[in-house]
């Protein structure tokens, strides 16, 4: 097999992967869902706690649909 038959059969695969993993990504249903809302009561500032922090900072639960009011 020639170089340049591997190479453009290595491009048709990867292209092949790219519109596959294209056609996996779902549309964001949640849009049109109002928020759901969520407290979450914190006893102390602890290590343990700080993803569930770091989470409400970076806006992840509201891109997931959840309005969080921490206490």
């Amino acid at each position: 097999m020639s170089e340049q038959a591997s190479l453009t059969k290595f491009f048709a695969s990867l292209r092949a992967i790219a519109i596959a993993l294209l056609l996996l990504v779902p549309a964001n249903c949640a849009d049109a869902q109002p928020l759901e809302k969520v407290r979450i009561g914190i006893s102390d500032v602890s290590f343990t706690f700080l993803p569930h922090l770091i989470a409400k900072d970076t806006g992840i639960f509201q891109r997931r649909g959840l309005q969080v009011e921490v206490m």
